[in-house]
């Protein structure tokens, strides 16, 4: 499979090389706002990031978002079946846990399962992913050990709507509509999507029933705004979520929301702030039958949390973002067939952080730390240093340090089968660096080698049957991707390498394969569209001390412009028909095809 890697990044770059040509219009380079919490374009940030637009996400045809991650540098996805099922996505080689997932700002993970139900969220519903890789506890507190992954979710500016339709007895539709003007704005979308899936697990999973799973979700985003007095600006955003997932021994229910209140604005010429009251729940409802008899639990987790920004801008080389952070946090473990409480515990964590970016005689800074005073583990300080220079116009050198923490959740200490009461947080250090090329207005090239040494890693215990702390784990890899964006040519190529190793015992972290290769390639012929998508994985670590095989998916995509406004778009995933398993005992889907209508 190693060969076969290496061989399809030759071809990979080759390929996508030969497709540069003059381009007319100029691609304007991304802008984020996770790195810093503030505006930069991608290329200017000291870090590693991607940003994936709604564009993108229309054109990749993807059905699930945790099909449209895997494609990206950097993230290994981990899935327990079908559409809905328990999804694990690692940063870096980092534990899934260790991404922080926020919604428009608003943590949104759950505190019992450690997880983002990613099943949870359809692609209708995103307009925008921004992900940052690397630490980024110092301006985000706990959980940002491998990096951030945000949400931004759909904003509506005019009338929009698609139906859709495939394998597994796929259908869905959403539709939404959106107004804006120079004081105020107000949009919503609403999407439901079913499918009748497959078996989640096959012969040798631990409790297969060869039936079909299935999965539906219904959705709604609204997002609503005003102009104030005082050069002040009101907003309301709100994403909720209902699901229901079938396993081979059970079913369950979610449900998802979280929704934050903004007031934001110029308090003079130099100064701006942002006050943001944010609450997301997490209630996940599961009953069936097991060989040991009938079983049912519920997780629910309730967060609010109060941030306050502000940016001060010291001419046009400096710019200061300080803030202040409260969470509340309670989770709660029920049993409904005995209709007592596992746990019930809450936790409050305040903090403050402050971040510096400037230029100094030509070399970019950014200085940041924060406080985090969590109420059971008491004070950490996490903090990061980056520096970047450019080389040349197009050509950009940066180096990174930076710390962050984890405390143990309520899954980690409480849950009746493992918790353990005696965990230590986990503690991080991160060191980086990177370099980014502009050959050409159509062509970028971006390189990165971390190396990431986490103490304390929280770890599941398959002897004593109880989570317990890893003394050390140490993570190097590097990253390359390139990309060309022309007038009839778009692709883009990359390639993950690392190790992930318990420096204890030397063994593999589970479920972190040490090499990704992915290529996207897009043909515009007039009003049409064709591409293909290729990813290829290598062997990793599977739970019992087995190895979970390496494997490669191909993919077909057509799109066909009918109007202006109308577009007809066609897919087929795994078109060789691959068996292949991200978790051991699950299965995958196999060939399939699906047709999506969409009007904007």
């Amino acid at each position: 499979m190693k060969k076969k890697i290496t061989l399809a990044v030759v071809l990979a770059c080759t390929s996508v090389a030969v497709f540069a040509e003059t381009n007319n219009e100029e691609d304007p380079d991304a802008v984020v706002v996770t790195a810093t919490r503030t505006a930069q374009t991608a290329f200017e940030s000291l870090a590693s990031v991607t940003v994936i637009t709604r564009e993108d996400i229309e054109d990749a045809q993807a059905q699930e978002v945790s099909d449209l991650l895997s494609m990206y540098p950097g993230l290994d996805v981990k899935q327990t079946g079908g559409a809905g099922t328990q999804t694990s996505i690692f940063l870096r080689g980092t534990e899934s846990d260790h991404a922080l997932v926020l919604v428009d700002g608003v943590r949104a993970f759950s505190a019992t399962t450690g997880a983002f139900a990613w099943g949870s969220i359809p692609l209708s519903q995103i307009e925008r992913i921004e992900i940052v890789r690397g630490p980024r506890a110092s301006l985000y507190g706990s959980d940002a050990i491998g990096g951030v992954i945000q949400i931004f979710t759909r904003k509506n500016n005019g009338a929009s709507a698609a139906v859709e339709g495939g394998t597994y007895g796929t259908k869905g539709a959403q539709a939404g509509w959106g107004y804006s003007s120079e004081t105020s704005h107000l949009s919503f979308h609403v999407s439901s999507r079913e499918t009748e899936g497959f078996s989640a697990q096959n012969e040798n999973g631990g409790s297969f029933d060869p039936d079909k799973d299935g999965f539906n979700n219904d959705s709604i985003t609204i997002h609503a705004g005003l102009s104030l007095p005082s050069r002040q600006k009101i907003e309301l955003r709100t994403w909720r979520a209902q699901s229901e997932t079938d396993y081979d021994i059970g079913s369950s229910e979610g449900l998802n929301q979280a929704s934050s209140i903004v007031l934001k604005g110029n308090l003079t010429g130099v100064w701006f702030h942002s006050l943001t009251f944010g609450q997301s729940t997490d209630d996940y409802d599961s009953q069936g039958q097991s060989t040991f008899g009938p079983y049912a639990f519920r997780y629910i987790t309730r967060r609010n949390t109060v941030d306050w920004q502000h940016d001060l801008s010291l001419g046009t080389k400096h710019l200061i973002t300080a803030g202040a952070n409260y969470l509340s946090e309670n989770s709660k473990n029920l049993d409904p067939l005995t209709n007592t409480i596992q746990y019930d515990e809450s936790v409050v964590n305040t903090a403050g952080f402050l971040s510096i970016l400037s230029n100094i005689i030509g070399t970019d800074i950014q200085l940041s730390g924060r406080i985090d005073d969590h109420e059971v583990y008491g004070k950490h300080s996490t903090g990061q240093i980056a520096l970047g220079r450019k080389l040349l116009p197009s050509t950009r050198l940066w180096v990174s340090y930076g710390s962050a923490f984890r405390a143990p959740d309520s899954n980690d200490l409480f849950f009746p089968f493992g918790g353990n009461l005696d965990l230590k947080p986990e503690e991080s250090v991160t060191t980086e660096i990177g370099l980014k090329l502009k050959p050409s207005r159509e062509q970028s090239v971006e390189l990165n080698l971390f190396h990431t040494r986490i103490e304390e890693l929280i770890s599941y215990n398959f002897v004593t049957s109880k989570s317990e702390n890893i003394e050390e784990v140490s993570i190097r890899g590097i990253e390359a991707v390139y990309t060309v964006n022309t007038k009839h040519w778009q692709a883009r190529s990359s390639i993950t390498a690392k190790t992930s190793q318990n420096d204890t015992d030397k063994s593999d972290l589970l479920n972190r394969p040490d090499q990704k290769v992915s290529i996207n390639i897009d043909r515009h012929l007039g009003t049409s569209t064709v591409g293909t998508e290729i990813l290829l994985v290598s062997e990793a670590a599977d739970y019992g001390g087995g190895r979970l095989h390496g494997y490669g998916l191909a993919s077909l995509r057509y799109a066909y412009s009918i109007s202006k406004d109308l577009k007809l778009g066609a897919k087929a995933i795994n078109i060789t028909d691959k068996e292949y398993e991200t978790v051991g005992g699950y299965n995958t889907p196999g060939r399939s095809y699906y047709l999506t209508l969409r009007y904007r």
